[in-house]
């Protein structure tokens, strides 16, 4: 029973290695402080930083920092822009945003760095079957 265990969850673990690297081949890095012109400078793009308002007019400033933290839904990626009113789907409810403001600049964040002890992780030997 163990074996079996132990093969169904290496079998996961190929899966999400496969879909890692699918996803790190197709990534590619975008500066957000490069010019837009025209419509694209005022539409919310990966990179983009929102300015918006809740129908309490509460305002808040997020970052889009990637696909996978897609924020609202109601328009097409690169079809919402200053001026647009989307809603936001969140655990914690739905909710109707004003886009106030779209603007592109540096964002800042932490270097990546492994967690304490994962260098030091011994490599399985995972033919064995245990």
């Amino acid at each position: 029973m163990r074996t079996q265990y132990n093969r169904r969850w290496l079998r996961q673990i190929d899966r999400w290695i496969r879909f890692l690297t699918k996803r790190i081949d197709a990534a590619e890095v975008v500066d957000p402080e490069a010019p837009r012109h025209a419509r694209a400078a005022t539409q919310v793009f990966f990179g983009a930083t929102v300015r918006y308002a809740n129908a309490a007019g509460r305002e808040r400033v997020v970052s889009i920092v990637g696909v996978d933290e897609g924020v609202a839904t109601g328009a097409r990626a690169g079809e919402i822009g200053t001026g647009d009113r989307v809603v936001l789907h969140a655990p914690g409810g739905t909710e109707t945003l004003e886009i106030l403001e779209v603007r592109y600049e540096r964002i800042f964040m932490d270097p990546f760095r492994e967690p304490p002890g994962a260098e030091a992780a011994p490599k399985a030997d995972l033919r064995s079957g245990d």
